[in-house]
């Protein structure tokens, strides 16, 4: 059992030190925490307890959050610092985070606090991994050093003409062999690892040939089976008439080295996989975000033109066709933005098990007519904390990919879930895990395999070896699953199938009977004004109709400062505004501030092709209505503005 996280909370209110130590609590960490109020406090508390993790209040009387960074900075270097304040700003924020601070939480959200926290933690292993790495590469730079000053390196020497291997003790010892046994040229390279044998001797062949010296490196096995590096220098002595007569070298261990190595090279690998999964997810969720804005007039436009057309139209299968298919460029959408880890979430407790059995039908209908699902599905899971429709996606996705490998042959999909058991082999490498452990869901086929180097790309956007294939269904999977804070592994031999597994973290508790959605209400119509603001035009008349066609009398402005002017003009026959995030001249964050300054009554509903957390995170606690994701139909739209202006 882990011990608890070691939290230090710099807060003059005893009342919220408790909120935040039960918001960590409830987000499954163990923690033990101490409360400080005061400069001296901080200083001696950083020596004494030694936290994992700050969380500071900005506005401590006497000792402002910037004073309590630097000496947090100062005494206690890559300590992650989070701010939890009600009263930070949004610039001050960004400088604070500029200053050094690894995050910062309102007051008001302090659900998001356990998820900082992690992050931090995790961000700080990360970077101890990478100091560690370079520390043990320095150290093994001087160690070699050292070695070399000192001669401390074993010593061989073999008489070619009698096979007398003559080892010096120390050389015995870098190979694992007891000081007192014999050695010769056969001894030598039965110590080697099995797959280094040929070379060595090879390099020393060729070496006694050409008079060249002979420099190599390879793995040892010692007697208990442990393997070491070994680096070997030596050359050949020949007599007069050019013969070898003998070869002389030297040995050293540097097993630390190729540890260091394997460490710095482990550690570049996952920065650069980082660094690029982070550049295509920003360029996977613009792209899904502008193609979001032009949906909207297509599927907007099209549900109108359904909406107003009568019935038996011979228009109406062309508007439908229309509508499917705006709406399967809308999912593709959707899966560069779980690419991106943006996809739009609406998270609930969930049963693993109970979700895959609600899908099961969708996935009979969907495989091939040989396939057959085999589930294997535990009962009474602890929740995950999760959005159903991407976990849906993820099952949908894998269970369509075994099915496609398998082919026209016959075979079987087998689905499983469970607990994770704290050994498994997934979880080999997280040092931070949840309280309630994890649950994991296995889809494994009998179809056709990969090779390693097809298994390598299967998660790069865009690459398919299917004909017609787009290459963004594993993408989004990953990208789901990493934004769920799970764990994902692939296991694949050609002619052997394929198994996926996921592993989530779960809340440690059953999860609760989900609330029963409202009724769509096709005959609702509004009444009032309603202003629309969006730079895009087409984006600007497509929703104006939309409100038009339930009932609303509609203003438009182009951006900002216009909506601004327009509201000044007609102060009290505004009812309502649907806002546009990204704007030029004035965004709707600015824009969102003015118009309340004006009316701070005024009802705002959001409207973005980004996912909803992502987009209101700005408006947290400034009495935003409701938001709207792009694209979005009319009957989206009605029940959207009844639920905010009915």
């Amino acid at each position: 059992m882990s011990a608890p996280l070691r939290i230090l909370i710099l807060e003059d209110s005893a009342a919220d030190a408790e909120l935040i130590e039960r918001a960590l609590r409830r987000g499954g960490l163990e923690i033990a925490a101490q409360r400080v109020q005061t400069e001296g406090a901080l200083r001696v508390a950083l020596a004494e307890i030694r936290p994992c993790v700050v969380l500071m209040d900005y506005n401590v009387p006497g000792f402002l959050g910037d004073a309590a960074l630097a000496v947090a900075h100062a005494l206690a270097p890559g300590l992650p610092v989070i701010f939890v304040s009600g009263t930070i700003g949004e610039e001050l924020a960004v400088e604070l985070v500029k200053s050094g601070a690894t995050d910062y939480v309102l007051k008001d959200r302090l659900e998001r606090l356990p998820l900082a926290v992690r992050r931090a933690l995790h961000d700080a292993d990360q970077r101890a991994a990478r100091q560690r790495a370079e520390e043990a590469e320095r150290r093994g730079a001087e160690t070699l050093s050292i070695a070399l000053e000192a001669a401390q390196m074993g010593t061989w020497d073999w008489n070619i003409a009698t096979g007398e291997l003559a080892w010096s003790d120390r050389c015995k010892a870098i190979f694992g062999i007891a000081a007192d046994e014999p050695m010769n040229y056969g001894r030598f390279l039965r110590a080697l690892h099995p797959g280094d044998r040929s070379a060595a001797d090879t390099a020393i062949t060729h070496a006694l040939a050409t008079q060249a010296p002979y420099d190599i490196e390879f793995r040892a096995v010692w007697p208990d089976s442990t393997v070491h590096w070994v680096a070997s220098k030596g050359r050949a002595f020949s007599d007069a008439a050019g013969h070898p007569t003998r070869m002389a070298g030297t040995a050293m261990c540097i097993t630390a080295r190729k540890q260091a190595e394997e460490e710095r090279q482990r550690v570049e690998a996952k920065l650069q996989e980082t660094q690029k999964l982070e550049s295509l997810g920003v360029l996977a969720g613009g792209i899904a975000h502008d193609f979001n804005n032009l949906l909207t007039g297509v599927i907007g436009n099209a549900t109108l033109a359904l909406f107003d057309l009568p019935k038996g139209s011979p228009l109406l299968p062309c508007l439908e066709q229309i509508e499917e298919a705006a709406q399967r460029a809308a999912g593709l959408c959707k899966q560069m933005l779980a690419y991106a880890g943006k996809g739009r979430f609406i998270v609930h407790d969930l049963d693993l098990s109970e979700l895959v059995q609600d899908t099961a039908h969708l996935l009979a209908s969907a495989i091939g007519k040989g396939v057959t699902l085999d589930f294997h599905l535990a009962e009474n899971l602890p929740a995950v904390s999760a959005d159903a429709a991407q976990l849906r996606q993820i099952v949908m996705n894998l269970v369509l990919n075994a099915s496609e490998a398998i082919g026209e042959r016959t075979g079987v999909i087998r689905i499983s879930t469970g607990r994770a058991q704290p050994d498994h082999p997934g979880l080999s490498g997280v040092l931070e895990r949840p309280a309630g452990g994890y649950v994991y869901l296995q889809i494994a086929d009998s179809g056709s395999g990969m090779t390693e180097e097809t298994a390598g790309k299967i998660f790069d956007p865009f690459f398919t070896t299917k004909f017609t294939g787009r290459g963004l269904g594993l993408a989004a999977v990953q990208g789901i699953v990493r934004s769920h804070h799970g764990i994902l592994q692939v296991a694949s031999e050609p002619e052997h199938g394929t198994t996926f597994e996921i592993l989530f973290p779960t809340t440690g508790h059953r999860p609760k009977p989900p609330a029963s959605p409202a009724q769509e209400d096709p005959l609702w119509r509004g009444t009032g004004t309603v202003l629309v603001v969006d730079d895009e035009p087409t984006m600007r008349v497509t929703a104006a109709r939309m409100l038009e066609a339930i009932g609303f009398r509609v203003l438009i402005a182009e951006h900002g400062v216009e909506a601004v002017e327009i509201l000044r003009a007609n102060p009290e026959n505004i009812h309502g505004v649907l806002l546009d995030l990204t704007m030029p001249k004035l965004d709707g964050e600015g824009t969102f501030r003015a118009l309340r300054q004006l009316r701070p009554d005024l009802r705002v509903v959001l409207m973005s092709g980004y996912n909803e957390a992502d987009a209101i995170r700005k408006f947290i606690g400034q009495g935003l209505t409701g938001f709207l994701q792009k694209p979005f139909s009319l009957a989206a739209l009605r029940a959207r503005m009844k639920e905010t202006l009915g």
